[in-house]
């Protein structure tokens, strides 16, 4: 899983948060786009959610909502991928923090196994080679 996090202050924060994890965050070729759109016109009162109806967009929206109240979930018109995930939210700091824990939530709960393949078969090696071990 190799998510890429696109916008502004909010999305620099969650970037560097999942970065320390040792979250995959990438460039380019990623699994999952989440595009964080930050609005200070007050054209936006609450968070609104623009994607495709996948586990992780409602794993999305129940944090969303959790964590503000109230969520407009778009459908007509908007993203049409299924890997790609839009969230315009007011540029107010709370508004911010929530969208930040929301997409690390969804995160964390749609995609468990974060660490990259390597790890992975890394671990497993590892595991395979201790077993093997006369005791």
């Amino acid at each position: 899983m190799r998510v890429k996090i696109v916008g502004g202050v909010a999305a620099a924060a969650l970037r560097q948060q999942l970065i320390t994890e040792g979250f995959p965050v990438v460039t380019a070729l990623p699994t999952q786009t989440v595009i964080i759109d930050e609005r200070d016109d007050g054209s936006v009162t609450i968070p609104i959610v623009d994607g495709v109806d996948t586990e992780f967009e409602r794993e999305l929206v129940s944090a969303l909502a959790e964590l503000t109240g109230a969520v407009v979930v778009q459908r007509a018109g908007g993203i049409q991928r299924d890997d790609q995930i839009r969230i315009v939210i007011p540029a107010a700091p709370e508004t911010q923090l929530a969208a930040q824990r929301a997409v690390y939530r969804a995160i964390h709960t749609a995609f468990p196994d974060r660490r990259s393949w390597w790890l992975r078969s890394f671990d497993m090696w590892r595991s395979r080679r201790s077993s093997a071990l006369p005791r």
